[in-house]
């Protein structure tokens, strides 16, 4: 079934992070009728897990090449930095083709941001070493700047949205109360089943935001 044309489409992406979750993220996808604004009518339309890094590569990259000679340090960060640009280029094609096929078409991603912002990955690799706090801020920002760059190649508008209090600024934003907040995460979760853990909940979260066109243009 087509969705009318006054709908808009949007897709928050929430990183993973963590010694077996780096290097992974969580997609969930929502509609919502422009002619009927209230947020609390958007729709699910979708909900996946994606790989940015291959096997052969080790998605804590910074970890990795901390302690390794400089040169070889900055190949292997190289490596996994074009590994997840592919991959996540492709995972955002699938979702595209998918989306269409259904008449949908993704008006805006939204992919978190934090204090560090995404300069931290232009930071010379030697600074980023020299700190335990830099090596977990860039490898934050290598995974979310290669699907922010994807989802922007591709036509969409890309929003930033603060991963530590994407709670608090859909509350704000939405001008929901924390209950009706998690009234209608639970109607998602129970809508697309398991798994339905935080990050998806993050990213709802985050194409909520986009949706209502208040989080910030990157």
């Amino acid at each position: 079934m087509r969705l009318p044309p006054t709908t808009r489409v949007a897709l928050g992406i929430r990183d993973l992070s963590g010694r077996d979750e780096t290097g992974q993220a969580a997609l969930v996808t929502l509609s919502l009728d422009a002619d009927h604004p209230d947020p609390t009518s958007a729709v699910i339309l979708d909900r996946r897990d994606i790989d940015l890094c291959t096997v052969d590569l080790p998605p804590r990259v910074y970890h990795a090449a901390k302690g390794l000679p400089h040169d070889a340090a900055q190949a292997l960060v190289g490596h996994v930095a074009m590994s997840a640009a592919r991959m996540a280029g492709d995972e955002i094609d699938e979702l595209l083709t998918e989306m269409r096929s259904g008449g949908h078409t993704i008006d805006a991603v939204s992919v978190a941001v934090d204090e560090s912002g995404p300069d931290i990955v232009n930071t010379p690799l030697s600074d980023v070493l020299s700190s335990h706090t830099r090596i977990h801020a860039a490898e934050n920002a290598l995974y979310r700047e290669a699907l922010a760059t994807a989802a922007t190649d591709r036509g969409s508008a890309v929003f930033r949205y603060p991963s530590r209090s994407v709670a608090e600024a859909a509350r704000t934003a939405l001008r929901l109360r924390p209950d009706e907040i998690a009234e209608q995460l639970d109607a998602w979760g129970r809508r697309v089943g398991k798994p339905w853990r935080r990050p998806h909940k993050d990213a709802a979260l985050a194409a909520w935001l986009a949706l209502t066109a208040r989080a910030i243009q990157y």
